[in-house]
């Protein structure tokens, strides 16, 4: 995007170029590591909080488990965690970082021989990220130093849109083909918004929902809120 702040590098700071594919036109794949197992195919997915693992990688790794919740749109699922001793993408290094395990295909029909989905607790430990879909290249800024920076507590990754000439901020998601508005928020905050054509019924993972054409929208910023 031609408005893309332009971040200062600092002399303990370095860009890596890194090649992605383009899957079902919208996934985006890299390579990866998990401990001592690599060449992996991770989903690098901006719109997950957590990074989740295959159970057959976590089963390779002998990884020790435990319960828990996750909140999956609009209800908690239960899952499994657990604790991976290392985990790298590019440049891109976390360690003991908490991850969700699981059987990646249940979550996804898109995820079939993939290894992992890498969410913003990894994502955030860069300084930069700046994804070019028309060159399938991933432009990482790190720490010059190994490029290991403090895993934070992941946020999200938002966009400033105008909706019809109304503003609206909406989650930047990677993982999704099309853009998702709720519909309680439409009638709380974008109640004149117009749309081109009848609104067909489709399902989105757990949800229910509709389609249709949304005209009149502008990319005003993008925000990393890590």
């Amino acid at each position: 995007m031609d408005d893309y702040p332009v971040l200062p590098r600092l002399k303990n700071q370095a860009d890596d170029q890194l090649p992605f594919q383009l899957s079902n036109g919208f996934l985006i794949l890299v390579e990866g590591r998990i401990g001592s197992l690599s060449p992996l195919r991770f989903i690098l997915d901006t719109g997950t909080t957590h990074t989740m693992v295959d159970q057959r990688i976590a089963e390779r790794l002998s990884l020790k488990r435990r319960s828990g919740d996750v909140l999956n749109f609009n209800r908690l699922v239960r899952v499994e965690w657990a604790n991976v001793s290392e985990i790298q993408f590019g440049p891109l290094t976390a360690r003991d970082l908490p991850v969700m395990v699981g059987h990646l295909r249940h979550y996804s029909e898109l995820a079939g021989g993939v290894d992992a989905i890498i969410g913003l607790d990894l994502l955030s430990t860069s300084r930069r990220l700046r994804i070019d879909y028309s060159t399938n290249r991933i432009t990482v800024r790190t720490v010059a130093r190994g490029g290991e920076r403090k895993t934070l507590p992941p946020q999200a990754l938002t966009i400033l849109l105008s909706l019809q000439g109304q503003p609206a901020r909406l989650v930047l998601d990677s993982g999704l083909q099309s853009m998702l508005l709720y519909q309680d928020r439409i009638r709380g905050h974008l109640s004149r918004l117009r749309f081109d054509d009848r609104v067909s019924r489709v399902h989105i993972g757990n949800l229910d929902g509709g389609r249709a054409t949304l005209s009149g929208v502008r990319v005003v910023t993008m925000t990393c809120n890590f």
